[in-house]
Parts: structure tokens; C-alpha cells; sequence
């Protein structure tokens, strides 16, 4: 009952990588185009990790990071290969 009272906005896109909106779908129809070069017929998915709350200091201020980081991937890579 309201169409036509008001205003309205339409989001066109600049095709520029300055902007965040612009630049998000510039990076994202980047990343399609290598992946297809580089992997052919293979679908591939970005997953990014994050570390609970509780672990976050232990994890920063451990002495030795590398192998705490390492062992971490390769629990990853098990839950991720299961659940797959």
C-alpha cells in the first residue's frame, strides 16, 4: 500500500577494487578463475579455522607454536577427511 511513497536505493557496481563491495566480487571472481586454471574439474571450498576463546592465550603465549600449530592442522585435516 506504500509502493511509490518514499525512496529508494539501487546499488550499482563500480567494478573498481577500491571500494569494499566492488572490490569483494572483484576478489571472489579472481579466486573462481585461478582455481579453474589451476584445478580443473575439481570444486573447492575455503574454510577458515578459528581457535575457541579458552585456547586463545594458551595458544598465543605458547613457547614453541610451530608444532602446537602443526599437530592442530593435522586434527583438523582428520575431522575435516572424516566428515567428508
Amino acid at each position: 500500500m506504500g509502493c511509490g511513497q518514499g525512496q529508494h536505493k539501487v546499488n550499482f557496481s563500480c567494478k573498481g577494487k577500491a571500494y569494499p563491495q566492488c572490490g569483494k566480487r572483484s576478489a571472489r571472481e579472481s579466486m573462481v578463475k585461478i582455481g579453474i586454471r589451476l584445478f580443473p574439474r575439481v570444486n573447492c571450498r575455503q574454510i577458515v579455522l578459528t581457535l575457541p576463546e579458552q585456547l586463545l592465550i594458551p595458544f598465543h603465549n605458547h613457547s614453541n607454536q610451530k608444532p602446537l600449530y602443526s599437530g592442530l592442522m593435522v586434527l583438523v585435516e582428520a575431522c575435516l577427511s572424516e566428515l567428508i
